[in-house]
């Protein structure tokens, strides 16, 4: 019962952001279980080396695609229209964060998080769902800096980008529940990913184990396969949802 639920097999999947860290655990998890993928990221060259490390009999490819223009959004979407002529799972999770005490947060560093993280979602969603007529799932990486407020790193434009992003899911679920497409939130704790094994970073990691009920950052095969439970027939009655997945750090805040 279980694998017949998790089997992607006849899927295609967009992942942005995919290059590296938790969009390409996502990736690779989802093509493990069958589906077609494509590795979307900013640069190229890291998107096509990402798609070569992943050892699958599944259809992979790889393309640049810069969410902050809607130029290239479009331009992606249309080449996998081409290629697929459908989509059934796009999960946004390009994204980027900044740490900048408020006082020194100045317009430029706003909206770059903003256009990247909520705007990026936004652009990608509009152009899926016309891929989407047979229905679909969308899974939108959102984070526990959308439910609570990171410390000792003060990052007001990220968390508010993230709670947008939990909150546009929402949305968009209840807008599109009629048409066979889903739309969910995941929201990852801290994550093992390489940025956070970055030597300059140690002593803001060992506060978020010091903090995390469970007492260590995430996987991000954990992450992954958290994605891929929503990506999935298994949660078929699922929408609207935002899934919290964090060692239990938001249940003492």
């Amino acid at each position: 019962m279980i694998p017949y639920l998790l089997d992607l097999t006849g899927k295609h999947a967009l992942i942005t952001g995919a290059s590296r860290g938790i969009g390409y655990g996502i990736a690779e998890i989802l093509a493990e279980h069958g589906a077609s993928v494509c590795i979307a990221a900013l640069h190229s060259d890291g998107a096509s080396l990402a798609a070569d490390g992943i050892d699958t009999s599944a259809d992979i490819f790889s393309m640049g695609m810069d969410v902050t223009s809607a130029e290239s959004v479009e331009a992606g979407f249309s080449k996998l229209k081409d290629r697929w002529g459908r989509l059934d799972i796009l999960v946004n999770n390009a994204g980027v964060a900044n740490s900048i005490d408020f006082a020194h947060l100045d317009e430029e560093a706003w909206d770059r998080v903003m256009d990247t993280n909520l705007k990026g979602t936004y652009r990608c969603c509009r152009e899926g769902f016309k891929l989407m007529s047979h229905g679909g799932s969308v899974v939108n990486i959102a984070s526990i800096s959308g439910s609570m407020v990171n410390v000792p790193q003060f990052q007001a434009n990220y968390n508010t980008s993230k709670a947008a992003v939990i909150h546009l899911s929402k949305s968009l679920a209840v807008e599109y529940a009629s048409r066979g497409i889903r739309v969910n939130s995941l929201s990852p704790g801290y994550t093992l990913t390489d940025m956070n094994r970055r030597i300059e970073v140690q002593d803001l990691v060992e506060n978020w184990k010091g903090r995390t009920p469970m007492g260590r950052l995430a996987e991000v095969k954990e992450i992954a396969s958290a994605a891929l439970f929503l990506a999935s027939p298994m949660s078929g009655f699922v929408t609207g949802h935002d899934l919290v997945v964090d060692g239990g750090i938001t249940v003492l805040c």
